[in-house]
């Protein structure tokens, strides 16, 4: 009886082990690259990454009120949906405002700029977002791609704050990328539009935060 007992538990461990998130994050960078912060040369990283619902129910995803209000300290995507915190030895990197003029991310080191990424850099300027967020639909995968610099090296004048994060040289960095989707302070402001699509949809609100599952390292380039 004992062992039967035993057995149980280790299976109702293993199933629980097993569980898959309802929504699952997926950044498909292998690598990013910053220069350290004494450095004069900057560059950006093109971020790609997926979000799927593994559940049988569609479910919102509000992304326009809550990254909005929580993590001005975090580095945010221009899509204003994924975020990062730089991190070393498990220690939070420290980051600080900036003033830049964002009128380009790659007037930066052309070395560390592909052409294939300009071309990328000038959809995801074009292409529209929806603020207010968006639902996914069971078992249904969709894919996205913005951009974000580390450290900030343009010598602007414009007045837009740019937060980054202090890198420095001979040290290992990695990036945990999230989504803070939470919304239970917020739905009732919502449009009415998106009220009603998630009605109709009979739509699951997502309330919480979405987590890739893998720190992501970080190159230091040579700032010589």
């Amino acid at each position: 009886m004992k062992f039967i007992y035993i057995i149980s538990i280790l299976f109702f461990i293993s199933c629980n082990s097993n569980k898959k998130e309802s929504i699952t994050l997926n950044v498909l960078n292998d690598t990013l690259v910053t220069y350290p912060k004494s450095s004069i040369k900057d560059t950006a990283n093109v971020i790609k990454y997926s979000l799927e619902n593994n559940s049988d129910k569609a479910i919102y995803i509000n992304n326009n009120f809550a990254t909005k209000f929580d993590h001005s300290q975090s580095l945010m995507l221009n899509d204003e949906l994924l975020e990062l915190n730089i991190t070393n030895e498990n220690t939070i990197v420290k980051y600080y405002v900036t003033i830049t003029d964002f009128v380009n991310p790659f007037d930066c080191d052309d070395s560390r700029t592909s052409a294939n990424q300009r071309i990328e850099y000038d959809y995801i300027k074009k292409s529209p977002y929806v603020s207010t967020g968006f639902i996914l639909h069971p078992k249904e995968k969709k894919y996205f791609i913005g951009y974000v610099k580390i450290t900030d090296q343009n010598n602007g004048i414009k007045n837009t704050n740019s937060v980054s994060a202090d890198i420095k040289k001979n040290k290992k960095y990695y990036a945990d990328f999230f989504i803070d989707a939470k919304t239970s302070r917020a739905i009732e402001i919502l449009p009415w539009d998106v009220k009603e699509n998630i009605k109709i949809n009979n739509c699951k609100i997502f309330d919480g935060v979405i987590k890739f599952d893998k720190k992501i390292p970080i190159k230091i380039l040579d700032s010589n």
